[in-house]
């Protein structure tokens, strides 16, 4: 192989490494927009379970379940 066939070589890895390096980049901005969500629907979850323990603490018929 000749220098011109590396150099080229060379070109062809380095262009692939910076497509690798930016779909990188974008899959742990998607991540991080999912870890978000998640947090919010665990918040979510955490709230509206307090909220029902809270109104079947506080009802007048213990025997129906909220």
């Amino acid at each position: 192989m000749d220098i011109r066939a590396n150099a080229a070589d060379s070109r062809e890895t380095g262009i692939y490494w910076s497509e690798i390096a930016i779909y990188s980049q974008e899959i742990a901005a998607d991540v991080q927009e999912m870890a978000a969500n998640i947090g919010e629907i665990s918040t979510y979850i955490r709230d509206t379970t307090a909220r029902r323990r809270e109104m079947a603490a506080n009802s007048p018929f213990p025997f129906i379940s909220v």
